[in-house]
């Protein structure tokens, strides 16, 4: 079942941070690891050679049949077999608590960049093994929210700035859920990272059973987030509650297609078509193009193609273009450029018909 636009598509990447995507949450138990389950599936539905991999899980005894591996591999175990195993967990760890501290409490220690290259190491060993041209694109699932700690000085969003790969944030619709979410979404941009998209899990209760105050907050998280993230390009998906059963599951993959969508055009679009909008930008608006950072670079789709550079100018770091400002259409390129005297980032509108 096929979407026309996620067919598939050979992936030209040869760079993790081009073939991975980082899902991570506004907090702990907001239902990150069935989105992740979700988007894995809604993915292999077009065509992709994905995995959903756990770079550190903690509060199990078996990884592959208690931890999170095996929620991802219930949610395709209905569909034919794909090119990869559907899951992989990297680290476990016995005690259900931070990274940090149950690690220590089996005399291990996570550092960011033993991670990164475990991550690394891991994708590598997909692209050996995985036969065809296509590279292998992994959904990372990181333990609770930005900020879960994995040794004294390192936490998850110092992991997520050194993969570069684009963000989805995940959060449980609820009293609270907009602040968490606005809080996470600066968090991210502040690092330098892209948000790819933003899923709304819907809780137990939702609609049906819930009072009528109790409603209206659903109800109206739901309708400004669309709004807000409408605004700044961000796709949203709602997942509903559901039971994770094949008929489950299914529903589950067609809700999250929004932001499958985005995924799946960021895993396919090759690094040359970034070359040839920076040249052609440059062409256009007369302005000196600035060196570009590969791994600083993040396309993703909004009605046709949107593109987000991070720029190194005189005397700044790499800076972020976050997809805000107007929302580009099919004959529209967004350049996101950072003159002096405005902010970093500040995007204009160049280049009409792509």
């Amino acid at each position: 079942m096929n979407d026309p636009d996620m067919s598939t598509h050979k992936l030209s990447r040869r760079a993790l941070a081009d073939a991975a995507i980082f899902i991570s949450g506004t907090g702990t138990d907001v239902g990150k690891t069935v989105a992740t389950a979700a988007l894995l599936r809604a993915l292999r539905q077009a065509g992709l050679a994905v995995q959903a991999v756990k770079p550190v899980q903690t509060g199990v005894e078996d990884a592959a049949c208690q931890g999170d591996a095996a929620c991802y591999a219930s949610a395709v175990e209905d569909m034919p077999p794909g090119p990869l195993p559907p899951a992989a967990t990297l680290h476990s760890f016995r005690l259900p608590a931070s990274p940090h501290l149950a690690a220590a409490r089996e005399d291990a220690r996570l550092t960011v960049a033993g991670l990164r290259r475990d991550i690394e190491r891991h994708w590598r060993s997909l692209m050996a093994a995985h036969e065809g041209d296509a590279p292998c694109a992994v959904l990372l699932e990181g333990a609770g929210g930005l900020h879960v700690p994995f040794n004294e000085q390192e936490d998850t969003l110092d992991l997520m700035a050194v993969l570069a790969a684009p963000v989805i944030i995940v959060t449980c619709n609820g009293l609270g859920a907009l602040n968490q979410v606005r809080l996470s979404l600066d968090a991210v941009r502040d690092r330098g990272l892209v948000t790819a998209g933003l899923v709304l899990m819907q809780p137990p209760e939702a609609f049906d059973t819930a009072d009528e105050a109790t409603q209206a907050i659903l109800a109206d998280n739901e309708s400004w987030l669309r709004a807000r993230l409408e605004a700044e390009g961000i796709p949203l998906a709602v997942l509903p509650w559901a039971e994770l059963d094949g008929t489950g599951w299914e529903r589950l993959a067609q809700a999250v297609r929004p932001v499958a969508q985005a995924v799946a055009a960021l895993l396919r679009t090759p690094p040359n078509v970034t070359e040839a909008l920076v040249r052609r930008d440059k062409k256009c608006s007369g302005i000196p193009t600035p060196r570009r950072s590969s791994r600083c670079r993040s396309l993703w789709p909004s009605a046709a193609i949107i593109t987000g550079w991070c720029w190194r100018t005189a005397g700044s770091s790499w800076t972020a273009c976050p997809p805000g400002g107007r929302r580009c259409t099919a004959t529209t390129i967004r350049a996101c450029w950072p003159p002096c005297g405005r902010r970093p980032g500040a995007c204009r509108t160049s280049c009409s018909a792509a």
